[in-house]
């Protein structure tokens, strides 16, 4: 069959098949996001008895050049609460459901929003597809405390990251 990374894309893939109520997944994951986000929000306010608010982009109080866009906070005095919401390919979904872990590819998103806003505690991935009803919606949880090393490593390569932006708009625009 190929090596193991193969194997397991389509394992995650003919798992999706059969778990779908027959919607074909030819939509993107940035359109489905878009499309299902209001929904996902909604289903996690029902599900976790918790109102979501809106906030939009946040800066970080140190540099303004670190951003984040969580999907919402719990609490938006406090905002020590977020969510990010997924509304994945359906193998995607499957897998991260199977691995109760966050995809690799948005780990890093996860460390950011704990890097820009020092307040938060808690970020709850929110992953959601109306297609599977067995598992369409779960969250997997990421706390400060266990991600600590992250934050700190991440927030060396950002820094490090933003000084080189730097230097090269110096070398364009003769600063």
């Amino acid at each position: 069959m190929g090596s193991k990374r193969t194997r397991d894309t389509y394992f995650y893939e003919i798992l999706a098949q059969r778990l779908s109520v027959g919607v074909p997944d030819d939509e993107s994951a940035m359109s489905r996001g878009v499309r299902l986000e209001p929904e996902a929000r909604a289903e996690y306010e029902k599900r976790e008895k918790k109102k979501i608010v809106e906030i939009g982009f946040i800066q970080n109080s140190d540099n303004e050049f670190l951003g984040a866009s969580p999907d919402g906070y719990v609490n938006k005095k406090v905002l020590d609460h977020a969510i990010e919401i997924k509304c994945l390919s359906g193998a995607n979904h499957v897998r991260a459901y199977m691995e109760q872990q966050v995809p690799k590819e948005y780990y890093p998103q996860g460390i950011q929003q704990f890097i820009v806003n020092e307040k938060l505690k808690t970020l709850d991935f929110v992953f959601y597809d109306p297609r599977m009803p067995d598992i369409e919606y779960f969250t997997i949880r990421m706390n400060r405390k266990d991600v600590v090393k992250d934050i700190v490593a991440y927030k060396v390569e950002a820094d490090l990251f933003l000084e080189e932006i730097d230097e090269a708009l110096k070398t364009i625009i003769k600063l």
